[in-house]
């Protein structure tokens, strides 16, 4: 919304029902001038920008939920920064806050003076923020936060998950680099239900000598949702894991690699009720895959990439049509094999629509067979 001129902001906004609306992120001078009677739920302040803010009212702020700190241009100075946070934080619910995120934050000092002030978050969130290169958030005395998120600049430690036993949900996304003892640090965590683990490093622990060690999570019985995208993890531990994790119900491998013989660990995943697995385009893979995960009564969803199959056309689309339990099939294919794809289909699968993310089938039990459009 910055671009437009204010005085025909504010003449929306007089338009609208302040009930309905549940994010408001703006420029600072947007900020500072919006009315005081509206309650956002959820708010994104840029930090910069704030230095002649010094009174002005912001009860805006009393009943947000979900609070997003971001830094665009790094104008904000070291002291300026904690300044501003004087005047900001007094008008949040320090013990009611779903979301607290930071994004973009430079400077050390602005991070642990936030945490500091709240005493009740559920989701705690740090995307690009060059202070946790080197440093650890200063999050154990919130013991009330349920999620963690981090997107890249990140080092663990046991202040991670020391001291919370509410702890459901940790994402570590692109950007991240782990090891393997941040691995055992995560494996401590044993009240997770979700666990994204999506590294950029695949390559660099593909060779011998330097692969990860994922066995550690193991340990994490209670997970039901388990992302390992980008990751290469060696046979032994993908064995581990599948042996450990009987609760998992979701399970996701885009772009990660393993040895074709560790996958048909799959079949003691028991209450695996959703697959994706999307290896790099030219991992073949044999019909025997599939096959071994027919004996599954929960799968409910699977994802893969038709390259996965070459060669072997007829067969898995066979395959597929005996699966009883599957409720919907993704198929990711380039465009050059579309048609293909749709030859092999028989007559089974029946045709429903088309969108401009792919065809959609359907067969005479109610499974969805979805082919989404993938670059080449």
């Amino acid at each position: 919304m910055d671009h437009l001129p204010l005085e025909i902001l504010f003449k929306i906004l007089k338009a609208c029902s302040f009930d309905d609306i549940q994010h408001l992120a703006c420029s600072s001078q947007f900020f500072r001038k919006t009315t005081r009677s509206i309650l956002w739920k959820k708010v994104t302040i840029p930090l910069n920008g704030y230095a002649e803010l010094k009174d002005k009212p912001l009860e805006a702020l009393q009943n947000t939920r979900s609070i997003i700190f971001k830094n665009d241009f790094m104008t904000i100075s070291p002291t300026g920064g904690v300044q501003m946070l004087e005047k900001i934080l007094p008008h949040c619910n320090k013990s009611k806050i779903d979301l607290l995120s930071f994004n973009s934050i430079f400077y050390k000092n602005v991070i642990p003076y936030t945490l500091a002030y709240f005493d009740h978050v559920e989701t705690l969130e740090f995307d690009s923020c060059s202070y946790l290169r080197d440093n650890c958030p200063p999050i154990d005395r919130i013991p009330t936060y349920k999620v963690l998120s981090f997107n890249g600049y990140t080092r663990f430690d046991e202040q991670i998950i020391r001291q919370n036993h509410h702890l459901e949900e940790i994402i570590i996304n692109h950007g991240c680099s782990i090891d393997t003892g941040e691995i055992q640090v995560l494996g401590k965590a044993t009240s997770l239900k979700k666990l994204e683990l999506c590294c950029v490093n695949q390559y660099e622990h593909s060779q011998p000598g330097n692969y990860l060690n994922f066995k550690p999570l193991g340990q994490l019985t209670n997970l039901t949702f388990l992302d390992l995208s980008f990751c290469y993890i060696p046979k032994d531990s993908f064995q581990e894991l599948c042996k450990k994790l009987a609760k998992l119900e979701v399970l996701k491998l885009f772009h990660s690699s393993t040895e074709s013989e560790a996958l048909k660990s799959l079949k003691h995943l028991e209450s695996l009720k959703e697959l994706e697995i999307v290896p790099p385009r030219y991992h073949n893979m044999t019909i025997e895959f599939f096959k071994s995960l027919k004996a599954s009564t929960t799968l409910r969803e699977i994802t893969f990439h038709f390259t996965m199959c070459r060669g072997e056309d007829r067969q898995y689309v066979a395959c597929l049509n005996s699966f009883n339990s599957l409720k919907k099939i993704n198929i990711r294919s380039p465009g050059e094999i579309i048609d293909d794809i749709i030859l092999d289909l028989d007559s089974v699968w029946e045709y429903q629509e088309w969108t401009h993310a792919g065809m959609t089938f359907c067969n005479d039990i109610g499974t969805e067979l979805v082919i989404m459009f993938a670059k080449a």
